[in-house]
């Protein structure tokens, strides 16, 4: 029932709330990563940064292809099914314990996660008027701000329970993320493919 009560007037607020619930979660972490492949895989701070500098490239790649993929099953599904995929991963990861397998399961959920940023984005530009785009925009610093402040909660986290029990509440805080988008999966309009005409912005009346 809560599907068809969501009107066009909730995308954005939706979108934003999905992003803060995302970035508490991932705040929780992301900042401990490096110290469970040292202290729990046992792994040289060379290989550690090598898996750090494989993921900004990993994820522009997936960009690319979240980007065409959207052109054909949507915005928001897109999302959907690849941070879908990304909070299983992090589920995965949490139980997998031999090297070989964390790090190719941590890169791909890593990928997966970041790189529907820039079609989240268009959906909140498309759907709030001109006029209020910046202060809808200006909720990113609180996004920042609520993702560096949760890593104290993560920390807290680490250290009573462990990195995997901590992976699997932000799976969780993840997955509840998710849940404010699907109601719009009808809603949302699919990203225009190149050449396409674009479908005019929201209105400021």
């Amino acid at each position: 029932m809560v599907c068809f009560c969501v009107r066009v007037a909730h995308i954005a607020p939706l979108v934003a709330l999905s992003d803060l619930i995302a970035m508490i979660g991932s705040g929780m972490t992301v900042k401990f990563f490096a110290l469970f492949f040292w202290k729990d895989l046992g792994l040289r701070p060379i290989m550690v940064s090598a898996v750090f500098v494989a993921g900004p490239i990993g994820i522009a790649a997936f960009a690319q292809l979240a980007q065409r993929t959207s052109t054909c099953i949507g915005r928001v599904q897109t999302t959907l099914c690849a941070e879908g995929c990304g909070v299983s991963l992090l589920v995965a990861l949490a139980f997998l314990h031999r090297k070989e397998a964390v790090l190719p399961v941590y890169l791909l959920r890593t990928w997966l996660m970041n790189c529907c940023t820039g079609l989240n984005k268009s959906v909140l530009n498309d759907y709030v008027p001109k006029r209020n785009r910046a202060k809808w925009n200006s909720l990113e610093s609180l996004n920042f701000f609520s993702w560096s402040g949760s890593a104290l909660l993560g920390g807290v986290l680490v250290d009573r329970f462990g990195y995997r029990f901590t992976f699997l509440v932000t799976a969780a805080l993840q997955s509840l993320s998710l849940c404010c988008l699907v109601p719009l999966a009808l809603l949302v309009h699919a990203e225009p493919a190149p050449g396409d005409k674009v479908a005019p912005a929201a209105s400021d009346v």
